[in-house]
């Protein structure tokens, strides 16, 4: 499992499926697409930020909006 801290730039799906692990980390449910191939995310690795915003604190319900 990796830990990464992910920025975007366009304005489209991020190409990622996440869930939520039991200890309440939003984790990569299966292999990234679109924008979000090739930047090193794999199954099982955890995202703490997306474009300088912390998912820690967020429920997972608005991670996903």
């Amino acid at each position: 499992m990796n830990v990464f801290d992910i920025e975007y730039s366009e304005y489209k799906p991020l190409g990622i499926e996440l869930v939520e692990s039991p200890t309440g980390f939003t984790v990569v449910k299966s292999r990234p697409t679109g924008q979000s191939a090739n930047r090193g995310l794999h199954q099982g690795d955890v995202l703490l930020e997306i474009n300088d915003e912390s998912l820690e604190s967020l429920p997972f319900a608005d991670v996903l909006q």
